[in-house]
């Protein structure tokens, strides 16, 4: 564990942070508590501490439980500092915090293999762990669901999963020109024992600043277009797609319900509604919601209130969980958790791990989920289509 590490992308613009080894580590276990987590973080206050928390995690929030089979073994929820927290580019870095020297040729080495073009393709096949078929039918039952009243809203997710002949021939240059073609705003690689993952996320899930905190909900999808009219008539039609407005309207109320259980009063404020943003492959519909809070309050209230993220259960939250448990065949585990940092003032800011590649190095398996907004307007075959559309650009840099 003492050689982990992590890189993430929106620490600073165009700088990547690189906190290396493990100094002081909390990893939720049985025997946890809320407290002893807030204990932890507040013990390393003035500290960068870095954080994994596992989709999973919710069954210690609320009265749930996961049992499909996992990808791969990972705590279910970690926060460390490490030994050596470096903010680079490829002209130069700075040492924030910790050693100087013990980890320097590793970190020099790591940023040497970050910026390295990849000398040999990575070759990688992958598979729907349920079939089309599986997939329509899945949805089918969950519009039942909503005709019943059981939820207004379910994210569904299936698992695409390499075969055994799939190889990364260099960890650090692959994350590299993950960074560089698909220009993530809140990517990153987290090396974890023995457990990669590659984030390509377009999405965050909160940030604080002094007592102000914004969420940012992400629903709404629309492929990019072969030229520039096709591209700008795309982007139109997501902006006025009523299913998708809808979508976004739904999780944006949500998340406006959740904020309210630890905001400052009058507070609450939806700063952006249903704004389309364009990635690399995809637009985008994204809001930001707002709050004001008191700068005493622990940071467990602050995920109890707002984890898992709505974009990524649908609503309402605790129903729409157990009929996603039901559905799905496979324990999500980071995958639509979150990455994230705590500060020194203690401002934070954390992800939504989507878009991303999760490796079991002892199998050399790689897993990639993806899954998209049910509601009574969604129709099947679309909806499967933009999960291909969702991981297309990620799975393209195989076999290049």
């Amino acid at each position: 564990m003492n050689s982990s590490f992590l890189i993430c992308n929106w620490y600073e613009k165009n700088k990547f942070l690189l906190a290396y080894s493990i100094e002081n580590v909390f990893i939720w276990d049985s025997k946890s508590t809320f407290s002893s987590l807030d204990f932890f973080i507040q013990s390393n206050k003035g500290k960068h501490i870095f954080s994994f928390i596992t989709y999973d995690f919710k069954n210690q929030i609320e009265v749930l439980n996961s049992l499909n089979p996992q990808m791969f073994d990972l705590p279910l929820l970690c926060f460390w500092t490490a030994k050596s927290v470096v903010l680079f580019d490829e002209k130069s870095k700075k040492f924030l915090e910790g050693d100087k020297i013990q980890f320097n040729k590793n970190i020099n080495n790591c940023i040497k293999k970050f910026f390295t073009e990849l000398k040999s393709t990575n070759k990688g096949n992958f598979f729907p762990q349920i079939s089309k078929k599986e997939y329509i039918e899945k949805v089918k039952n969950i519009q039942n669901e909503i005709q019943l009243g059981n939820t207004y809203e379910v994210n569904f997710c299936q698992l695409f999963r390499s075969d055994k002949n799939t190889n990364i021939s260099d960890s650090l240059a692959f994350y590299g020109k993950i960074s560089k073609e698909l220009k993530a705003p809140f990517s990153c690689y987290l090396n974890w024992d023995n457990f990669e993952l590659f984030c390509a996320s377009p999405e965050r899930f909160f940030k604080t600043e002094g007592n102000k905190i914004i969420s940012q909900p992400m629903k709404g999808t629309s492929p990019r277009g072969k030229n520039q009219i096709e591209d700008e008539m795309l982007y139109q039609k997501l902006k006025t797609n009523e299913k998708e407005l809808s979508e976004n309207r739904m999780i944006t109320d949500l998340v406006r319900n959740d904020l309210s259980k630890f905001a400052l009063k009058n507070s609450v404020k939806v700063e952006e509604l249903c704004a389309v943003y364009s990635f690399t492959n995809v637009h985008q519909m994204i809001s930001t919601i707002s709050c004001l809070f008191d700068k005493n309050i622990d940071f467990s209230t602050i995920l109890k209130a707002l984890f898992p993220m709505g974009s990524m259960t649908g609503a309402p939250k605790l129903s729409t969980m157990k009929i996603i448990e039901e559905h799905e065949g496979f324990k999500r585990g980071l995958y639509s958790g979150s990455v994230g940092f705590i500060k020194p003032n203690g401002d934070m800011d954390f992800n939504v791990v989507i878009r991303s590649l999760f490796r079991d190095k002892k199998t050399n398996t790689i897993f990639c989920p993806v899954g998209g907004a049910i509601t009574s307007a969604s129709i099947p075959d679309m909806e499967y289509e933009e999960c291909l559309v969702k991981i297309a650009k990620l799975l393209s840099l195989f076999n290049e």
